[in-house]
């Protein structure tokens, strides 16, 4: 069951760092609309009730503890729900619903949302572009912040990763930090840069 879970975080963080933005639940209540992001209020087709929370866990709150569980993984996950003043049975309820809301939503704005959530706390030289990703997927709007480097840079990075990932030691979190150490950066960068570049991508085809 463990081992499930874990899979799972590791694929969702991939999920975000390559951009991809996967997504009616029934007895939910909606939420009130001012607690709605734009982005969800706008979205045709998308049911607000999904933003509801799950045994008081807020789909931010949860975005943020999964982003903890594979960011600081070393902790192990007792250490981060004590941290986000989670009981394990609430994290566990909460983690199958929202799953199930990720597979039920057939706009996909739920995931979306999920993601600007769970990018927008990430540590590190990039933490503005986190911010700015989540900024723009929330609210709806341009990105901000300055090419972090050059496109043609990002995908050599890309390209590099795409190459050694397949003989990573193991699929620690660690493991993929190692193989990236030797471009400068570990593995959250990675998936913020790419997240990044993601949203410039989804922002200009949109235009």
């Amino acid at each position: 069951m463990r081992s499930t879970f874990k899979s799972r975080l590791r694929i969702l963080a991939f999920a975000l760092a390559m951009g991809v933005l996967a997504g009616p639940v029934t007895c939910m209540a909606e939420p009130a609309a001012g607690n709605l992001p734009p982005a969800a209020i706008k979205a045709a087709g998308f049911d607000p009730a999904l933003l509801a929370p799950v045994d008081g866990i807020s789909v931010r709150e949860y975005a943020h503890i999964v982003f903890d569980l594979f960011a600081r993984d070393d902790q192990g996950e007792a250490a981060i729900l004590a941290e986000h003043k989670v009981t394990k049975a609430q994290f566990d309820h909460a983690n199958e619903a929202m799953i199930s809301r990720m597979k039920d939503d057939k706009t996909f704005k739920f995931i979306e949302l999920y993601g600007a959530y769970y990018i927008e706390t990430a540590p590190g030289p990039f933490a503005a572009y986190a911010k700015d990703i989540s900024n723009s997927v929330l609210n709806g709007v341009a990105l901000r912040e300055p090419e972090p480097m050059k496109w043609e840079a990002y995908m050599k990075i890309v390209g590099f990763y795409a190459r050694k990932a397949p003989f990573a030691k193991d699929t620690k979190r660690a493991s993929y930090d190692e193989i990236l150490g030797d471009q400068g950066m570990n593995f959250i960068d990675f998936q913020v840069l790419g997240a990044w570049f993601s949203r410039r991508v989804a922002l200009g085809s949109a235009n």
